[in-house]
């Protein structure tokens, strides 16, 4: 079983490498580095099984609000429940942090990101167009009460 714990500015790299592998437009490790440091209302979370990242999610709370910013797992870590366990980590601490609800957005090409997150119990409220470049896509919009 994968570890949940909080990611820091020591596994920036790591994220970035996973940013990169997995995105078209990747964060930077600065990028990741001054989110962790300067960004009060973050939460970075990392999944991590004997010393390796296998995954990363960063969420965000303003008032009662929740936002999934970005959620990654590792390729080779992917169907093991790394995501499932990132996603209910962040919502956990985002309620605990006062969001009542949770969004999120997904590229409509993403059919294993719309499957985790519509069996998490988000329903979709909209769609944003154009939203994606590196191939151009729309984002679904999603919602959750939490």
């Amino acid at each position: 079983m994968h570890e949940i714990l909080p990611l820091s500015a020591g596994d920036a790299a790591a994220a970035a490498y996973l940013e990169r592998a997995a995105f078209s437009t990747p964060w930077s490790e600065a990028d990741i580095i001054r989110d962790i440091e300067e960004n009060h209302c973050a939460v970075w979370l990392k999944a991590q099984r004997e010393g390796v990242m296998a995954g990363y999610v960063c969420a965000r709370v303003a008032a009662d609000e929740g936002e999934i910013i970005t959620l990654c797992v590792a390729p080779e870590h992917r169907g093991r429940g790394v995501g499932r366990a990132l996603l209910g980590r962040a919502q956990d601490i985002c309620a605990q942090r006062g969001a009542k609800t949770l969004y999120l957005e997904v590229r409509t090409r993403n059919a294993p990101a719309i499957a985790l997150y519509e069996g998490a119990g988000f329903t979709r409220c909209g769609v944003r167009k154009g939203y994606y470049t590196r191939p151009d896509d729309d984002a679904i919009i999603y919602r959750k009460e939490l």
